[in-house]
């Protein structure tokens, strides 16, 4: 350790104010970068606001899948869906799919773009409905 640091002290007076760069990781580590300071964001879905359909039944549900995020949730219709850890202006595809008594009867596409903070997606133009609620 001190002859490691003793030819530091060396280099920095050979070279006069220049600067050195010390990789002092352990031997076989990767490069991971930092994004501890970027902002984190999610995007919320609401039964109604989305599907647009009145939760009448327990048995109604629905469940959002976010594709390029590889996740999915599925809730009751009384339940919100959220995804989070997304950055500023990066924008998801959701497939929005609503069931009543097990039944498909509520489907849809859209891309939402996270914004600072919490988003409520409102997706209910892209909802293409098949049963009678």
């Amino acid at each position: 350790m001190r002859i490691t640091q003793f030819l530091v002290s060396l280099a920095v007076l050979a070279l006069g104010s220049g600067c050195i760069l010390v990789d002092d990781r352990p031997y076989g580590s990767s490069y991971q970068r930092d994004t501890s300071y970027e902002v984190r964001n999610e995007i919320v879905f609401e039964y109604n606001r989305n599907v647009n359909q009145t939760c009448v039944a327990r048995s109604d549900s629905w469940r959002v899948v976010a594709r390029e995020l590889g996740e999915e949730a599925t809730a009751s219709c009384t339940e919100a869906i959220a995804f989070g850890n997304l950055l500023t202006g990066e924008t998801v595809t959701f497939d929005i799919e609503g069931y009543q008594d097990g039944t498909l009867c509520a489907q849809g596409t859209c891309l939402v773009t996270a914004e600072m903070g919490s988003n409520l997606a409102d997706c209910e133009r892209q909802i293409q409905y098949f049963c009678r609620y």
